[in-house]
Parts: C-alpha cells; sequence; structure tokens
C-alpha cells in the first residue's frame, strides 16, 4: 500500500498508520513503536524491541602457533561472530589467545575456566561507526606520509617503532570495517567493493612503512627528484581519499591519467636512480593501488 509523505515543520516528514493494522496492534496515542532504518526499507515494531540473536561458535585451539591462533580468530571476527566459545589444550595456548583478542578492537574474555574461555563482543555497529573508521584510517595514512617525508629530507629516521605502531592501528581499524561490512544489511549489495576498499588502504600504509624502514636500515640520503616523485604519489593518495565518497566520474579519469604519468615516471626513475630503486618501487606499487580501487570506488558511490 502507498502511503503520502507529510511534511511538518522544518524537517519532520510523517507517514499515517493503516488504521486497521493501527487497531489489529492495539495502538493507542501516545503509544511508542520501534523503526529500524534498513537500506531504502524502514520497519516497524510494536512492543518491546526485538533482541537480535547472537552469532555463536565453539572452536577448538590445540596448535601454540601465534599466527594461526590470530588468523582464525580474526576470521570470526571479521565475519561478525558475537560470542566464540574457545577449547584449548594448556596455558601457552590460552596465552596466544589473550594476545591476539588485545587486537580485536571491541571482543573481550568474559569467561575463563581449565580448558575452555569465552570471547563476547561489546560493539555496536553502525554506519556511523564504519565511517569514523574510515575517517581514523585515512587521517592515519597522511600523518605516516608526512613523518616518512620529513624523516627523508632530514636523512635522519629515529621512529619506525611509531610508524609500526601506526601500522598495527591500521590492521585493526580494517579487521573492524570489515566486521561492520559483514555485520551491516547497510553494506549487503556492495560488501566486496567496500572491502576491496579497506584492504586496499591497509597496502598502501603498510607501504609507508616498507619505505621508511629501507630508509633507515641503509642510511639513505635525500635525492631531489625521488623526494618530487614522492610527493606526486602523496597527492595522487591523497587525491583518492578524498574521493571514497565523491560521486564523480572525471575523479575517477583524472586518476587513471595519474597513474599512467607517475608509471612511466617510476620507470624513468628506476633506470637512473640504483639506490633509491627500492623507494621509488613501493611508491610507484601505492600508485598501482591507487589504480586497482578505481572500479571499486565507482561501485561504493552508485
Amino acid at each position: 500500500m502507498k502511503r503520502k509523505v507529510v511534511k511538518q515543520g522544518p524537517a519532520t516528514f510523517m507517514v499515517s498508520l493503516p488504521s486497521k493494522w493501527v487497531k489489529q496492534q492495539g495502538i493507542e496515542k501516545g503509544d511508542e513503536v520501534e523503526v529500524v532504518a534498513n537500506g531504502n526499507e524502514l520497519k516497524m515494531h510494536v512492543g518491546p524491541s526485538p533482541v537480535e540473536k547472537l552469532k555463536e561458535i565453539t572452536i577448538t585451539l590445540s596448535h601454540e602457533n601465534r599466527v594461526s591462533v590470530r588468523s582464525i580468530l580474526g576470521g570470526f571476527y571479521k565475519k561478525g561472530y558475537d560470542l566464540i566459545t574457545v577449547n584449548f589444550d594448556n596455558q601457552k595456548i590460552f596465552n596466544i589467545i589473550k594476545e591476539s583478542v588485545n587486537h580485536l578492537i571491541g571482543f573481550d574474555i568474559t569467561h575463563r575456566k581449565p580448558g575452555s574461555c569465552v570471547i563476547k563482543s561489546y560493539l555496536v555497529e553502525t554506519p556511523e561507526e564504519f565511517q569514523n573508521t574510515l575517517n581514523k584510517i585515512s587521517h592515519t595514512i597522511k600523518t605516516v606520509q608526512e613523518m616518512t617525508r620529513e624523516d627523508y629530507i632530514k636523512g635522519h629516521y629515529e621512529r619506525l617503532e611509531e610508524l609500526i605502531d601506526y601500522r598495527f592501528s591500521v590492521w585493526k581499524l580494517r579487521d573492524l570495517s570489515l566486521r561492520i561490512i559483514n555485520k551491516r544489511k547497510d553494506f549487503k549489495d556492495n560488501a566486496g567493493a567496500y572491502s576491496i576498499v579497506i584492504w586496499t588502504l591497509e597496502k598502501i600504509n603498510r607501504n609507508y612503512k616498507r619505505i621508511y624502514k629501507y630508509l633507515d636500515m641503509n642510511h639513505i640520503k635525500m635525492n631531489k627528484e625521488v623526494l618530487v616523485y614522492y610527493d606526486d604519489v602523496t597527492k595522487l593518495v591523497d587525491y583518492m581519499l578524498k574521493s571514497i565518497y565523491r560521486k564523480d566520474v572525471e575523479r575517477i579519469e583524472y586518476m587513471h591519467k595519474e597513474h599512467n604519468r607517475l608509471t612511466q615516471k617510476a620507470f624513468n626513475l628506476l633506470e637512473k636512480q640504483k639506490k633509491d630503486a627500492p623507494v621509488v618501487s613501493y611508491l610507484f606499487e601505492n600508485v598501482k593501488r591507487v589504480q586497482d580501487i578505481l572500479s571499486s570506488l565507482v561501485a561504493v558511490n552508485n
């Protein structure tokens, strides 16, 4: 059935409820109803708010391998599980579990007994939280760009540990973003495209850490041509970050052109800058990352 939208006041829009349905539900003046937004749909619930069923699973971990435990727990976290009961063989595995949970935003161990523990989510996954997380990732990338450039100009590299911390922060934000994408129906139609965007941003950030590490280990002094290329790539990455929520095809076309220009520039530099070749290669990899993300940017904005 169709209903006409009526505007009341400067920012309030109203829709009348079907009288037959109102009588069936026993709704009276002053009663409250629960309204839930789901994309282009609004769902209305009468009575107490429905409690969303927790997504639960029970697993067994038997190997004392940090990478394995982190991958398994991280996978269930990103998939959207709210309650994970973990059975394990010994204290060492439990210590690895605790360490892994500390890297998962909003997860905590709530119960512990010999041979098992329960991990619970305290997150409220919302589109607003996704936007905040994406903004934090973008801000971190810009911070790492600036730090690397400043120390490259000085020729002194004393902040590698700080950049490593930033990398871990982006890891955690990446996983939180992927969890929200999988939990929220708002992202259902473009979940794949959003996921590609998030993974790509994490890889771009990782490359700046790699650049810094190479500069530090090899005591590289500033090269003016490489610095210009660094600035060109930084501008392209910043332009891409500002384009994530922009419905502007011209921006996509511009980034395609910049990709072609910076690709040729990278080849020219690699022919004559042997000592700085790894730096140029990592920067060029970020140029390719931007190129790879463009179709996903179109998808999330349309």
